[in-house]
């Protein structure tokens, strides 16, 4: 059965489409694959086992999943494949080299662009307004070949990374589905992604305020704010107690 694709808007067959990348679940499991499990997805949803993923079927067809994987891999190279390097005369940041900031936020915005538009539960919190239809023009003239640096110049991004304490495996493989945040009253959208990082991707008009502009996505070198230990966090608070109110089976 064809059906309109979210990005080319065309009818088409559409595929199993990963709305987070498979990589990311993939770095999750045990390092020893006989001890491998199936994923546990907790939140506001019924438990499920999930060893491929979240993924969605009726929102891209093929060709527009090989073209955002292609920015999925190169979101791998970064986030999970490259060395960090502590800032010079800094505690508190880290950087890594030579990253291509045109393909880095468009990994970032695909992935938040299909936490949008999927109609799956697990994503409800992802509601992004007239941002939704602004990433996916990105999206369009990027698959098109066509420039998109206005466009892309309305999205701020400040990628951070939680410290590991004394649980560095939780911290490291660890992983949510997007929320929103505010920070200094602007409208904010959290990615979070295995080894401890977290992006916040502005979803607001007004303009960052001076001390995020120092941080914000846009250099050579990707510059990594460093966060307190993920066992002091909202987010590590916000686990214990889904994990705390789910239901004996």
């Amino acid at each position: 059965m064809k059906m309109i694709c979210k990005l080319c808007s065309q009818e088409k067959a559409l595929i199993e489409a990963h709305i987070i990348p498979r990589w990311t679940y993939m770095y999750l499991y045990p390092k020893d694959k006989e001890k491998r499990r199936p994923l546990l997805i907790v939140g506001r949803v019924k438990n499920k086992n999930s060893p491929k993923g979240i993924y969605d079927s009726d929102i891209l067809c093929g060709d527009c999943d090989t073209f955002i994987g292609g920015y999925d891999k190169y979101g791998k190279i970064v986030f999970q494949d490259s060395d960090l390097e502590l800032f010079e005369g800094s505690g508190i940041a880290f950087f890594i080299k030579d990253v291509d900031f045109k393909k880095l936020s468009l990994f970032i915005l695909s992935v938040l662009w299909r936490c949008s538009i999927t109609s799956r539960e697990e994503f409800m919190n992802t509601e992004l307004g007239p941002y939704e239809k602004k990433i996916w023009k990105i999206l369009t003239l990027a698959k098109e070949g066509e420039n998109f640096d206005a466009e892309l110049a309305e999205f701020d991004f400040v990628v951070a990374r939680f410290g590991y304490g004394s649980i560095p495996d939780l911290a490291d493989r660890n992983m949510q589905l997007p929320m929103p945040h505010r920070i200094d009253s602007i409208n904010f959208h959290a990615l979070y992604l295995p080894r401890g990082y977290k992006i916040y991707i502005k979803v607001d008009k007004r303009e960052l305020q001076e001390s995020l502009k120092k941080v914000q996505v846009g250099n050579k070198d990707l510059l990594i704010v460093s966060l307190d230990d993920f066992e002091n966090s909202h987010e590590f608070e916000y686990m214990r107690e889904v994990v705390r109110k789910k239901p004996k089976k």
